[in-house]
């Protein structure tokens, strides 16, 4: 069976990077969380946004290109984080998305994953 990530794990991720930031006097960091069923993050609401992190929701997962459009739509309608992602799989995706595919999604992800 596939995991969970609880809120709580990702809000210590986010102030861990945050401290970092703040500290030593570092610039921005990005924290990618990934998602690929609506059950992998049950609390998402509770995800706090931190300054100095830029938190991207990246839409993980193979398949074709009518389920990878239909996922990434469903996980963000869940709820959105700061920013969107899409992974791309070379090899396990049916029919890569080209990207122009890619950027004509909306909202358009502000991080493309290729693997």
């Amino acid at each position: 069976a596939l995991g969970q990530l609880p809120a709580a794990e990702v809000n210590t991720a986010l102030r861990y990077l945050r401290e970092l930031v703040t500290t030593r006097g570092l610039p921005p960091k990005v924290l990618i969380v990934h998602q690929f069923t609506l059950g992998m993050l049950p609390d998402k609401q509770d995800i706090a946004e931190s300054p100095g992190v830029d938190l991207v929701l990246d839409m993980d997962g193979f398949g074709s290109q009518a389920l990878k459009r239909a996922t990434y739509g469903a996980i963000l309608r869940q709820r959105r984080l700061e920013f969107s992602g899409m992974k791309l799989f070379y090899e396990q995706d049916d029919g890569l998305l080209s990207p122009a595919q890619v950027m004509a999604l909306d909202p358009a992800p502000a991080v493309v994953v290729y693997q």
